[in-house]
């Protein structure tokens, strides 16, 4: 019968469940041994690795399925090079291991995912699980005992086994051609299977190897914990309660010597401060069978009273049923314990006090902690807070907000500063809230705690400097005299203006004028009269200057300029006519003037069709020759002329 690899992949499987299964209960029966727990977590490991395994055919799922098995593979590696470690009691940097298999995963991670070479990613996995298997020989071969070497020797070669199988592959990869060598054969991997099975009988036989030898040495190994213990033990027949062993650590905390306690018991002792005491542990072991940490109250010689933990079970020694316990002295603890219930009353006071709203809400969003100070620039009192939402709390736009933000933060897991806005009847309140996760005692994300700070006061200061900057911005480009831009601003706007045009391609006007005899007016009227004529004209040039584009300027004393963009010279022409006929319709007084009794004005018009061959200077430069045409044609007309790159028509 031929197998294929599906079929393998599914028979290894149950048989490293089988593997995974054995490993646990191995475990379970020796928690007190170190690195059972790594071997079992190896073995469950390369079951998972193999149990996703079988979706490799899978040509949607392959790279992924790839990556996870082998991940698990090498994993499985590393774990059962810790378990080695950690039964023989050698320090291991879990940190460091760590990092290589990160590193590795990114290395196969970038041939699979990304790449998509499988043949690159078969070196790779190959060439780490060989040499992590070689460290591993190295390990167990440096803890060769004088006697008994049979299991380590046995497990060494199961490990040296996989290998030189890994090992074998990749130099067999890198002397073929790239896509003549399986990465995966039916072969191989029952080898690993059968080397897999020699490992695992390997480590079993090591912890009976160390559990015969524990047992030779178990009387004494008794002796030296009963005596160096940490905590009081004191052993007491079940029968009358005569206690028949301390150890030293019990003359420490009672102050009674073994002398003086062997064959009495506690009563007689009077070691409870708290007869009842007695009682109740009593009745606990005998119902029980066990007390687990009671707390009580024990009388020292002398007089001395110290707080107590005590644990006890009943155990078979000599074929009579005697209790074992354990006392721990915790006046440590005890005092800690006050120290840390000072501790959470004052940052308790620190939270309640602070000038700043303090507030903590779960992972769903329900408060769970508001200060005073929160229910002060609220209005709301925590009774009537905890354990909502913000939409239940306050208006659904804004603690939909709220919402927003917290889900923001816990996503990212990282502290951070926002600016939040709290409707109340005063009008809106501004605050600076800094934010960050909470998290349980795995690391993972339980909640939101918030600091907010009220800044509406620096928001209005903020409002009203930022219209004062636009006041100032506006005297700076306004005449001070007419209202409307000023010289320097007018000259900005057209550079800027005549750039987009060349853009573009659109065409550009300009218009300039200058009011007819306005020295002769000034002279004759006086300058208030004279600055009023100007404020009027800057008036009627807003008029017909409506587009949001459109600039009307004075120029310089009597001068007056428009900018029209996206205008050709009709439109242009149009508009200063417009405006010379406004002027005269204004009727302004001036009998002084050479051609009207009313003030009239002079008007030139350039228009240009940009094309970056030009320059705004040829472009002012002919509304100015335009105008001085008017002037010497008899005033009170408009004169124009049209851009390109040479002067084509006037």
């Amino acid at each position: 019968m031929q197998l294929d690899l599906k079929t393998v992949y599914f028979l290894m499987t149950l048989a490293l469940l089988i593997q995974a299964g054995v490993m646990l209960y191995l475990y379970r029966e020796h928690l007190n041994y170190r690195g059972i727990g790594w071997w079992a977590l190896g073995s469950i490991g390369l079951a998972i690795g193999f149990v996703i395994s079988q979706f490799l055919e899978d040509s949607v799922l392959f790279s992924v399925t790839l990556f996870g098995s082998r991940a698990l593979f090498v994993g499985a590696s590393f774990c059962y090079y810790v378990g080695i470690c950690r039964f023989f009691g050698k320090s291991t940097n879990l940190r460091f291991l760590f990092l290589l298999w990160m590193g590795y995963l990114g290395l196969f991670g970038y041939f699979t995912l990304l790449l998509g070479d499988l043949w690159s990613a078969t070196i790779v996995f190959s060439a780490v699980t060989a040499l992590i298997d070689t460290a591993t020989v190295l390990l167990l071969l440096a803890n060769l005992p004088a006697t008994g070497r049979g299991p380590i020797v046995m497990t060494s070669a199961a490990f040296l086994t996989m290998a030189g199988l890994f090992g074998i592959r990749v130099v067999a990869m890198l002397l073929t051609k790239e896509g003549q060598w399986a990465p995966t054969s039916v072969t191989t991997t029952l080898a690993a299977f059968a080397v897999s099975n020699l490992w695992t009988y390997g480590f079993i036989s090591l912890v009976n190897q160390r559990l015969h030898r524990e047992t030779l040495e178990s009387q004494a190994r008794f002796e030296t914990i009963f005596q160096t213990s940490p905590d009081a033990t004191l052993i007491s027949q079940m029968s009358d309660g005569r206690i028949v062993a301390v150890n030293d650590r019990f003359e420490n905390i009672s102050g009674f010597k073994e002398v003086e306690v062997l064959g009495k018991t506690t009563l007689e002792l009077d070691l409870w401060q708290v007869p009842a005491d007695r009682q109740v542990f009593l009745s606990l072991v005998h119902q029980t069978g066990a007390c687990e940490n009671m707390e009580a109250m024990l009388r020292q010689q002398g007089g001395g009273v110290i707080p107590v933990l005590i644990s006890a079970r009943i155990m078979e020694l000599g074929g009579t049923s005697h209790i074992v316990s354990m006392i721990r002295d915790i006046s440590v603890l005890k005092k800690v314990a006050a120290e840390l219930e000072a501790n959470q009353r004052f940052l308790a006071d620190v939270i309640e006090n602070n000038g700043a709203l303090i507030y903590a809400k779960d992972q769903t969003g329900r408060y769970q902690l508001v200060n005073r100070k929160w229910e002060r620039e609220t209005g709301l009192h925590r009774e009537d807070v905890i354990g909502k939402t913000d939409v239940e709390v306050f208006s659904a736009e804004i603690g939909a907000a709220f919402r927003e933000n917290d889900l923001r933060i816990m996503a990212c897991g990282c502290v951070q500063e926002i600016e939040e806005v709290l409707e109340s009847e005063q009008g809106a309140r501004y605050f600076i809230s800094i934010k960050f996760p909470l998290r349980d005692a795995n690391g993972a994300v339980s909640g939101i705690c918030g600091v907010s700070t009220d800044i509406t006061q620096r928001k209005q200061t903020e409002a009203e400097l930022a219209k004062l900057n636009q006041k100032l911005e506006a005297i700076g480009i306004t005449d001070a005299l007419t209202g409307i831009s000023n010289r320097r601003h007018f000259d900005e706007v057209l550079s800027q203006e005549y750039a987009r045009h060349s853009r573009t391609g659109a065409d550009l006007s300009l218009i300039l004028l200058d009011i007819d005899h306005f020295k002769a007016f000034n002279d004759y009227y006086g300058h208030l009269q004279g600055d009023e004529c100007l404020r009027r004209v800057g008036r009627i040039l807003t008029q017909w200057t409506k587009r949001p584009a459109d600039l009307a300027a004075r120029y310089g004393g009597e001068e007056f300029a428009c900018i029209l963009p996206d205008t050709d010279l009709s439109g242009a022409v149009s508009v200063a006519e417009h405006i010379r006929q406004a002027i005269v319709q204004a009727a302004i007084p001036h009998e002084k003037s050479l051609i009207d009794s009313w003030v009239t004005a002079s008007f030139g018009v350039a228009s240009l069709h940009c094309s970056g061959h030009q320059s705004v200077e040829a472009l002012v430069g002919q509304a100015d020759a335009m105008l001085y045409q008017a002037k010497a044609a008899g005033r009170n007309r408009v004169e124009s002329v049209r851009l390109t790159e040479q002067i084509e028509e006037k």
